[in-house]
């Protein structure tokens, strides 16, 4: 279950890290990664580049 609720806390992260990026038009390139991991979860990895 842990599992699960860190994922969440990552996706509000990335979701907040987005959002404070385009209010202050900074520009940046986003690359999502799905990894399948060993107990058949998958799991989201971002790449982020400012510009």
């Amino acid at each position: 279950m842990v599992k699960y609720y860190n994922q969440i806390d990552i996706g509000i992260f990335l979701c907040f890290l987005e959002l404070c990026l385009n209010k202050n038009s900074i520009k940046f390139e986003r690359t999502l990664y799905v990894e399948e991991n060993v107990d058949n979860e998958k799991n989201l990895t971002a790449v982020y580049k400012i510009n």
